[in-house]
């Protein structure tokens, strides 16, 4: 399933490879994945120690991976852009979020998705514009949503036997990064704002582990909701020994909490409120 993106990874790699170095690494870490997993699946509170106790399981496990596949100076068995490692913190966000009661029932997806961004119509000229209906579709790939499928037909005249597609609508959106710098916090600025063009109730974050972002950059600009660095520390120091420190419970919880909250409440309150607060948009929550 999608959710287990990282345990996707990781059988596609048992499967590959066969023989060797990385068959031995993969092999160990398969198992291990398989116990994370299963006692992620096991806490299913929302309490703050349950959250304490996710972050602690993610600690060790993600500390178990990097121990095996790191080699030498600067080097890994497997490379950051098979994204092994990348993707542990993509699936934590599945379990962190899964047993948020208001989401039970509901037809909603956990999980990394392809987004829907935007739409517009771009005919190439007079003829197209009369005989197609040049429907452009933007979407774009984001580590984890919480997002539903919307079903929709294009069509220049009616007719019963079009062809429904589907998009995925997200309502909450997490970029996730090991490390950030200023040219990937423009790029996530841009997607946040394309995101929230098309829809303003979305939520958008970003997630790192470590930041490199100096202090002259004005977030208060971006139309991201919030950047959470979840280990607390400066991009430079992730590599130095014995400096890298672990991720931090009271940060995840942060996480965790503004995502509870914004599912709870209204995010934009009904017009007949108006009435009795004397204000038709009503953002309060």
């Amino acid at each position: 399933m999608s959710q287990y993106i990282h345990g996707n990874n990781v059988v596609d790699k048992v499967s590959k490879h066969t023989s060797g170095e990385k068959k031995d690494v993969i092999s160990k870490i398969h198992r291990r994945y398989l116990l994370w997993r299963q006692d992620n699946e096991s806490i299913t509170g929302i309490l703050r120690r349950d959250i304490t106790k996710k972050t602690k399981l993610l600690n060790r496990y993600k500390n178990f991976v990097h121990g095996l596949n790191k080699k030498g100076l600067g080097g890994y068995v497997f490379t950051f852009q098979s994204k092994l490692e990348p993707t542990i913190l993509e699936e934590f966000l599945y379990y962190l979020f899964k047993d948020i009661p208001v989401l039970k029932g509901k037809n909603l997806k956990l999980g990394p998705v392809d987004a829907y961004v935007e739409m517009g119509f771009a005919p190439n000229d007079i003829e197209s514009f009369e005989k197609d209906v040049s429907l452009d579709i933007t979407t774009k790939d984001q580590d984890f949503a919480i997002s539903r499928p919307v079903f929709y037909v294009v069509a220049s005249e009616p007719t019963e036997t079009a062809k429904y597609k589907e998009l995925s609508v997200p309502i909450v959106a997490i970029e996730v990064k090991t490390y950030l710098d200023k040219t990937m916090l423009v790029g996530a600025a841009g997607t946040a704002e394309r995101l929230k063009a098309a829809n303003p109730n979305a939520l958008f974050l970003l997630v790192t582990e470590t930041t490199g972002v100096g202090k002259g950059v004005v977030l208060g600009k971006t139309k991201i909701d919030e950047i959470f660095v979840i280990r607390k520390q400066r991009s430079i120091e992730k590599d130095m020994p014995g400096k890298l420190k672990p991720i931090d419970d009271q940060v995840v919880w942060d996480l965790f909490s503004m995502v509870r909250d914004h599912l709870k409440r209204k995010w934009i309150k009904a017009s007949d409120d108006a009435l009795s607060t004397g204000r038709l948009i009503n953002r309060s929550g």
